[in-house]
């Protein structure tokens, strides 16, 4: 694998071995160096183009030595209508970086999205996905699972309205979030299998770092795993419309095709 390979990859907790990019470098602190055969490509969603585009770095890339064990390497990358975003790495060595097949991983990747670039997701949540990756990139932990809760909350409004049940009470107050989540999963299964008896824990978990219960490099960690659930129902969601959507245009074909007439069924 080269270098390029693993720039152009979300980072990863693996070791990654490399063809040598810093061969006979001294690894001076502070030393810069070309990496003139390096490229990084990336995919994200131009809203200029309004479709997904695969964004190229362009010029020179050069990284900086911290150590001989960790290097940092900025870069540009650019779609072909000219949105552009800028992304920064640090990027660590098992051993020294300068061998000549060093083991590398990526510890810190930011990159700096204007309105024109966003995080792809195709979707009506992507607003609020994209805003707690980008919180989540720039090391906000309370802010990235504060985003993650609105899209739980969008998620389970959204399915009520899908199975036809009231968000509010007869007294035209709004229903609690848990005794509406319970009503929702009960009638559409939203959450996934593993964790249904548990549902409300993520909402536990996503709010308690809204109420600053839990500190920052706790949300931190802790976001991955809850994003992970979250996209667990935004599936399971999409796959019980499909079947919804599917059920109503068989029943559309059936009934174009007159099976639904008086004297339909099985017969010879």
């Amino acid at each position: 694998m080269r270098l390029s390979g693993v720039l152009s990859k979300l980072p990863a907790s693996e070791f990654k071995q490399v063809d040598g990019f810093l061969v006979g470098k001294k690894g001076d602190v502070g030393q810069r160096v070309d990496l003139n055969s390096v490229q990084v490509t990336y995919s994200y969603r131009c809203t200029l183009c309004d479709d997904v585009s695969v964004f190229v770095s362009k010029g020179t890339i050069s990284c900086v030595f911290i150590s001989k064990q960790l290097i940092s390497i900025d870069c540009v990358l650019a779609c072909d209508c000219g949105a552009n975003v800028p992304v920064w790495f640090l990027v660590e060595s098992y051993g020294e970086i300068v061998d000549q097949n060093p083991e590398i991983r990526i510890l810190e990747r930011k990159d700096k999205l204007s309105e024109n670039v966003r995080i792809i997701d195709n979707d009506e949540y992507s607003e609020f996905l994209d805003k707690s990756e980008r919180a989540y990139r720039d090391g906000l932990g309370a802010g990235s699972m504060v985003y993650l809760r609105k899209v739980f909350e969008s998620l389970t409004k959204k399915s009520a309205a899908l199975a036809k049940i009231d968000i509010a009470k007869p007294d035209g107050k709004r229903k609690n979030f848990k005794d509406l989540l319970k009503e929702v999963d009960d009638k559409l299964s939203i959450i996934p299998e593993p964790f249904t008896q548990r549902r409300y824990e993520l909402y536990k978990e996503l709010s308690s770092a809204m109420h600053g219960d839990s500190d920052e490099e706790d949300s931190l960690q802790k976001y991955k795993d809850c994003k992970r659930l979250i996209v667990g129902i935004i599936e399971n969601i999409r796959a019980t419309e499909k079947a919804i959507k599917d059920s109503k245009e068989m029943k559309s074909a059936i009934d174009s095709l007159g099976w639904n007439k008086s004297g339909g069924g099985d017969s010879d």
